[in-house]
């Protein structure tokens, strides 16, 4: 199965992440812009963990995420020592599912997370 642009645009992912870390940019190109839309929360990090686990619209979620830049934009910066099995999990999913992301990760002083 091949997942669309539009098939992103009017996925329940789309909407978590327009409410969390994306931004509509007004570029010349109408390209998205990714950037923190509110603070982090556990809560969206559950909803995250929850449509990476389901069965229904597997797919579909899942090259949401990696398409809307979930780990890099919203779960790797807000990694610390009091993340959640949830937000460690989702890290751990997208990560293997994501080489490119995983890459640019793991360049020198990307490491080090904020506390």
């Amino acid at each position: 199965m091949s997942v669309s642009f539009e098939d992103i645009r009017a996925s329940t992912v789309y909407k978590l992440a327009k409410a969390s870390w994306l931004l509509e940019n007004n570029g010349p190109n109408g390209e998205l812009g990714h950037e923190s839309a509110q603070k982090f929360s556990t809560k969206i990090v559950s909803n995250i963990y929850r449509k990476l686990e389901s069965d229904e619209d597997h797919e579909i979620n899942l090259e949401s995420l990696k398409y809307l830049k979930c780990l890099e934009c919203y779960l790797w910066p807000n990694l610390s020592e009091e993340s959640t099995d949830d937000h460690i999990v989702s890290i751990a999913i997208l990560s293997t599912q994501n080489e490119e992301a995983w890459s640019k990760l793991t360049e020198p002083n990307r490491l080090d997370y904020k506390n």
